[in-house]
């Protein structure tokens, strides 16, 4: 009787630690820390949670399975944890449960039950420069968001994000500034970011308060927090969203409403479900977000739009039924609406899982070297071009076969890449596109574009399969049609870039040197030398680096000015020296001559 009182009381408990958990939400006070994790295969884990009151619940494929909704790679070390776009970095349950218990720290900041920001007393150490900035600038001004309608287009890459939201002035004096937050998993690959008026068209101020780079190495936890689970991680990463502020043209009245539009870009917003499949398979991605727009005000309603090219077989997965997502016309689904969300809240993972059968290219390195001589400037460009698509097997006796089948009707519907669309201006020439082993690939002019610009492609000895990735060099000559001399920004192939950097080397006795770059790029101009016949020189090199660069229309793209004047002093220098060279080594040759004479005549 006592032992089936014992297990009776037993499985109440664990119905009850069920229960708990299955209803923590932002409106529910639970806390819970996890002190143990078990990775069963790539998306299951087996999870053991602490609640506030020292309770423990172990969850597993018996009890409570956690699946992990995102597939973010660089978001796993080799032990199998992760850190997940859960931007409630101070807390050890948001990141990992993610169920957005009351008490949800930020960034360095909190909210309390009663959802007002203050700064974290029990960790006023770990408050960075950063963190009170942030803070002071949410505290400045006191907005409300009425409505906030977010689309994704999930058709093409780079992705095209669009948020409408109407918002409202709550505060008793005028402002005319606004902070935008963007999680981290979008921010690390989120570009072009353009703020506008929706009624009247102008264009707001932008400034970032932080700076967000994706981690050199996998995504680890603070171990200044976490030291105590004695975890061995190379180096710390606070997945931290970034913070853009916006200034508006005018001051916003008290209780007055205005509607702003955010477009931006996400360069690498799919993952696949499948590392591996057949050639003749068709690939699935997988898109993840959160139902709620992550935002420092609180939101009265939100709904977030997607535009799928695919409308059959589309899985939604969730961790709850409450991330409800319906298909409201034809393409389009929508998740929401959600009511009275908090500020700095994500609500619920939400993992969107469709065939997309194009390829997932982008560059993860460019370097683009400008030589400016005396008539003409030479472009030589190194690119490092990855394919994130599914990798085929058995590919090699099929692959020949759709390229020539697809090639004939004008489309290549596969995941595989087998050109790359490129711009070149219109005076370039002597071109030359080749792979780093020596492979010579074959160019084709598409068509002209305008007076300025033509554009090609470019077609690579060998496919670039999923899974792969090729080293590519593009050069090309553009005679010099004056100073100040403007240089297209972009490399010429069109494909989202991580990094980009730009090398200028200036011709020898340079001097006054002015290089503008588009608005927000910087650049550092320093001196090497040089040593030519002995003697030195000094040449200017101007470096460019651009994060996150996205490929823009022919009409659009910007120009790096480049002003300076040449002066011609170190000619007679150099005419000089090689003259005393020649000298030297006729006067050496004429006693080589002489004592050669003298051997012969004895």
């Amino acid at each position: 009787m006592i032992i089936a009182q014992y297990y009776c009381a037993k499985l109440l408990w664990y119905l009850l630690i069920w229960r708990c958990e299955a209803t923590c939400h932002p409106n529910n006070f639970l806390r819970c820390e996890v002190r143990h994790i078990e990775r069963i295969n790539r998306d299951f884990y087996h999870i053991e949670a602490e609640f506030r009151d020292g309770k423990v619940g172990k969850y597993s494929e018996s009890q409570y399975t956690w699946e992990n909704q995102q597939h973010i790679p660089y978001g796993k070390d080799d032990n199998g944890y992760f850190c997940r776009d859960s931007f409630y970095i101070r807390e050890y349950r948001d990141l990992l449960i993610n169920k957005n218990a009351s008490i949800t720290s930020f960034y360095g900041l909190e909210y309390d039950e009663e959802h007002k920001m203050s700064e974290k007393s029990s960790h006023e150490d770990d408050i960075s420069i950063e963190s009170r900035a942030l803070y002071t600038a949410l505290k400045e001004n006191e907005w409300y968001i009425e409505t906030s309608a977010r689309q994704y287009r999930l058709t093409t890459l780079p992705l095209n994000v669009k948020v409408i939201l109407e918002v409202k002035n709550v505060d008793s004096k005028p402002s005319s500034k606004f902070i935008l937050l963007f999680p981290y998993h979008e921010a690390i690959h989120m570009g072009d970011l353009e703020v506008y008026n929706k009624d009247t068209g102008n264009k707001y101020a932008t400034q970032f308060l932080n700076c967000i780079n994706r981690p050199s190495t996998e995504c680890q936890w603070n171990t200044l927090l976490y030291n105590s689970w004695k975890w061995r991680f190379n180096e710390k990463c606070i997945c931290a969203p970034l913070a853009v502020s916006i200034t508006f043209d005018r001051q916003i009245e008290p209780q007055e409403f205005i509607k702003i539009v955010v477009n931006y870009k996400l360069g690498r917003p799919f993952s696949t479900l499948k590392d591996n499949i057949a050639f003749d398979d068709d690939q699935r991605v997988i898109f993840s977000t959160n139902t709620h727009l992550l935002s420092g005000y609180k939101i009265g309603e939100q709904r977030t739009y997607y535009s799928i090219s695919h409308t059959s077989d589309v899985e939604v997965v969730s961790l709850h039924l409450k991330a409800n997502v319906s298909e409201i016309k034809e393409k389009i689904y929508m998740s929401g609406p959600y009511y009275h969300v908090f500020p700095l809240s994500l609500g619920e993972s939400l993992t969107l899982r469709f065939p997309y059968p194009s390829s997932l290219e982008y560059i993860s390195q460019a370097v683009r070297h400008v030589s400016i001589g005396i008539w003409n400037y030479r472009v030589n460009e190194e690119f490092l071009v990855l394919n994130e698509a599914s990798e085929a097997r058995e590919y090699n006796a099929k692959l020949a076969k759709i390229f020539e089948r697809d090639s004939a009707k004008g489309t290549v519907d596969t995941h595989h890449s087998f050109s790359f669309e490129a711009v070149f201006p219109q005076r370039a020439k002597n071109f030359y596109f080749y792979d780093t082993i020596g492979n010579i690939s074959s160019a084709y002019l598409d068509r002209n574009v305008g007076d300025k610009y033509k554009v090609a492609y470019l077609v690579p000895r060998y496919p670039l399969v999923g899974g792969w990735k090729s080293a590519f060099n593009t050069e090309y000559s553009h005679p010099i049609l004056g100073n100040p001399l403007e240089i297209l920004l972009p490399h010429s192939i069109l494909l989202y870039t991580e990094s980009y950097k730009v090398i200028i080397e200036f011709p020898i006795g340079s001097c006054d040197i002015i290089v503008t770059p588009p608005s927000g790029i910087k650049c550092r101009v320093e001196t090497v030398k040089r040593h030519i016949l002995g003697l030195e020189f000094e040449k200017s090199i101007a470096t460019l680096h651009i994060e996150r660069m996205f490929p823009k229309n022919v009409e659009h793209f910007p120009y790096i000015r480049v002003d300076y004047r040449r002066t011609f002093w170190w000619i007679p220098k150099l005419i000089c020296t090689a003259t005393i060279h020649l000298f030297l080594l006729y006067i050496i040759c004429r006693i080589f001559l002489g004592f050669r004479r003298k051997l012969e005549s004895l």
